[in-house]
């Protein structure tokens, strides 16, 4: 069963001309009926349909096609249509998303139909449509910042989250001196099962998910789990603001950093993960933060450990040297790709000495620098979730599927056929309410499950 995505309010549009290119001129020239119009069986393809009568036989066809998102890439897909050489054309192509690892809710794409036949092309206008969810009556609420769609609960409950999401924008530009660029696209869904069906290849237990290069936030929250949502909403946010000031190509940001601002604007560390960092301090245990650059420990103890010291590293960096120069980390790792750098550039120091600041003001003793090349993280995030029992038991198999990167330049390059990726994925949060436990622990606990029961699974 098709249903209509959304296209300026309208289902489809009409048009009367053609843009004709002959011999390095454009000229206009009219053509009967034709109309284009996308349908979208979601979440596994969109479709793109044309009806045309063209004042020359056609024998060729094509969608070109970007996804609005920050990417390394300009390119332009191309999906061809089959049909034979006719002047009445009635054409389609389907982007199968199910092969392409799936777009997210709310995604903006541009596209236009380009024909050719003999020595002439003819282009329908650039047309930009949004990836909606039509399950769902969407509502709106909005500050400069936030654009918040909810389909359930009361204005009041939307209203509730749009001032937790604007206070985390306010506590991002106090500690790092970042704003979005544009405003951040937050998805309520009443339940983490109705964020689930609508995420391609998506984690059964993921309660919310953020795409940086995207600027979208998606959140299963209702009124039974809303303390979860509050913070999920300010970690999320934060991915993907951070995500937009610090994107550069081909690099990951430091796991420390990125997840560290996170915790941090998320508000002080809550007690399990509080405790488990004093006593990393107390017996001499924490984490060189050279270690914490790239993907975290899968055993329980290490995950809770990076988690809360990288919270702890960015209030020193922020509470010792002030926003401003945090600002300034984040631009240089975004002008640089190397976190080495960029501390070096700002502070003077690169991960060994902030290493051995950060032990200093916690009261630890000093170390040797490590030895060796420093590992440069993949540009990946490991998710965040909750499985759905606190102990998680060998029937619980989570999907395998690629990690879900922070940042993926996935615009697609220009090609004939699909793009290779056009998903996109970032921070996956835990279910909030099923466990007890505060939104960071469960979803480190869950972590730990997940990578335990893979490498179960490959043995």
């Amino acid at each position: 069963m098709f249903s209509s995505v959304r296209i300026a309010g309208l289902a489809f549009v009409m048009l009367t001309a053609f843009t004709v290119g002959t011999g390095g001129t454009a000229a206009q020239e009219s053509v009967n009926d034709a109309q284009f119009r996308t349908d979208v069986d979601f979440p596994n393809s969109l479709a793109f349909y044309l009806t045309v009568t063209a004042p020359v036989t056609i024998d060729h066809a094509e969608v070109r096609y970007t996804v609005d998102q920050i990417s390394c890439s300009s390119g332009v897909a191309t999906g061809i249509a089959e049909f034979s050489p006719t002047s009445q054309l009635d054409i389609s192509w389907e982007w199968g998303l199910r092969e392409t690892g799936g777009i997210p809710v709310g995604a903006r794409i541009k596209y236009q139909w380009v024909l050719s036949g003999g020595d002439r092309t003819f282009e329908t206008p650039e047309t930009t449509i949004v990836f909606e969810d039509p399950r769902f009556d969407w509502r709106t609420i909005e500050s400069e910042h936030i654009h918040l769609q909810w389909y359930a609960g009361s204005e009041s409950f939307a209203q509730d989250l749009l001032e937790v999401a604007n206070s985390g924008i306010e506590q991002l530009r106090a500690s790092t001196g970042v704003l979005p660029s544009k405003p951040v696209v937050v998805r309520i869904f009443d339940d983490a099962q109705a964020m689930r069906d609508g995420i391609i290849f998506g984690q059964d237990w993921a309660g919310g998910i953020s795409y940086p290069t995207y600027g979208l936030v998606g959140i299963g929250v209702n009124s039974s789990n809303l303390d979860w949502g509050r913070r999920a909403m300010v970690h999320e946010m934060t991915h993907v603001v951070v995500g937009e000031a610090a994107f550069s190509c081909g690099a990951g940001v430091p796991g420390w950093l990125t997840e560290g601002l996170a915790m941090y604007n998320e508000g002080p560390l809550e007690a399990p993960m509080r405790n488990t960092l004093n006593g990393a301090i107390t017996d001499n245990s924490a984490f060189a933060i050279r270690s914490l650059a790239a993907n975290f420990p899968a055993d329980h103890d290490g995950a809770i450990l990076s988690y809360s010291q990288s919270q702890s590293v960015i209030d020193y960096l922020v509470s010792t040297f002030g926003p401003s120069q945090m600002n300034e980390l984040l631009t240089s790792f975004a002008a640089t790709g190397t976190i080495d750098r960029s501390l070096t550039n700002v502070y003077g120091f690169d991960s060994d000495g902030l290493d051995q600041r950060w032990r200093t003001r916690v009261g630890l003793p000093v170390r040797a620098p490590q030895t060796g090349p420093m590992v440069v993280p993949l540009p990946t995030v490991p998710p965040l979730g909750l499985p759905p029992s606190p102990t998680p038991t060998p029937e619980i198999e989570p999907v395998e599927a690629e990690a879900a990167p922070i940042y993926r330049t996935s615009t697609p390059l220009p090609t004939h056929g699909p793009p290779t990726s056009s998903g996109g994925g970032g921070c996956n949060r835990s279910e909030g309410g099923a466990s007890g436990l505060d939104a960071s622990v469960a979803g480190i606990l869950a972590l730990f499950a997940t990578l335990s029961m893979r490498r179960r699974k490959r043995k």
